[in-house]
């Protein structure tokens, strides 16, 4: 049975299951604030493989495995896929200042930036 519920203002759209409409498959449950997961739930909490995306432009998401509604593993990934690694982080550290573009493309001269750059447009 394909349902879409509302508690609190969030949302879900996805198979339910029993008397108490639990949810169970996979789904869609969004949250008020706008962060949604999409992935496996069972017995009404998140379950399996699914991903939590987080509103807002940069916010990125969070890819894992979920056990009886808490993760287990997974990684976070930034909006530019970049993926948060806690003990192997080699971005803009104390050591190496540079993010992830710069890591990619290298350093352009002294004094030159990507908004020094004539527009395409």
């Amino acid at each position: 049975e394909e349902r879409a519920m509302e508690h609190f203002g969030d949302t879900y759209e996805g198979p339910t299951v029993g008397r108490s409409n639990r949810k169970d498959g996979w789904g869609k449950y969004t949250f008020e604030c706008g962060d949604y997961y999409v992935g496996g739930f069972k017995d009404g909490m998140f379950n399996g493989k699914g991903i939590l995306y987080f509103k807002g432009n940069g916010y990125g998401r969070f890819e894992g495995e979920w056990k009886d509604g808490v993760a287990v593993a997974g990684d976070y990934v930034f909006d530019d896929h970049l993926i948060y690694r806690e003990q192997s982080w080699a971005y803009c550290t104390t050591e190496d200042r540079r993010f992830l573009p710069e890591h990619k493309r290298g350093l352009g001269p002294i004094g030159a930036t990507d908004s020094d750059q004539p527009s395409s447009g």
